[in-house]
């Protein structure tokens, strides 16, 4: 497995997988041969609290504990940077892995002055769709995400606002 906690990597293979110590609020990410079977079983403690997290300007792993799928414009974003819409080159994005080698690109949409239809998505998260944007589709549970901070400076990701 390569675990990319803080965004270093690290290949460990059992048993030294077995004593690798995860800390509370980090995450990790599992390479894997595509369509080779996989397992990751993880022991200890979990906390049902949410974690606040940084996301800093570049790629940032994150995840968010539910239950359930989740969407993500009903989390609090505050501080999410977009600009003219959909830019593909400016705005923050999200990127889930689709399981398939590729992923799904989700964009953070803000236009100053905005109204009329495209109201809608102002502040959301959307996918372009080649016909206009179209909000983003529920994350699975467990699924974590790559998020890509594009706006200068970093901000605090909480998910239930606390």
């Amino acid at each position: 497995a390569v675990l990319m906690p803080n965004g270093g990597s690290r290949t460990l293979t059992p048993p030294a997988a077995d004593s690798f110590a995860l800390s509370r609020g980090k995450g990790l990410w599992v390479k894997r041969v595509a369509g080779g079977a996989a397992s990751v079983i993880l022991k200890g403690q979990v906390t049902e609290a949410k974690q606040a997290t940084e996301v800093s300007e570049g790629f940032n792993l994150l995840g968010y504990g539910a239950v359930a799928a989740f969407d993500l414009n009903d989390l609090d974003w505050s501080g999410a940077y977009g600009v003219n819409g959909i830019s593909a080159a400016s705005s923050d994005r999200i990127l889930v892995d689709s399981g398939n080698g590729s992923f799904k690109t989700y964009y953070y949409y803000y236009k100053e002055g905005v109204s009329g239809y495209y109201a809608q998505f102002q502040n959301k998260w959307v996918e372009s769709t080649g016909t206009g944007p179209q909000l983003a589709s529920p994350i699975a549970a467990g699924q974590g995400f790559w998020y890509q901070r594009r706006g200068t400076g970093s901000f605090t990701f909480r998910p239930d606002g606390q």
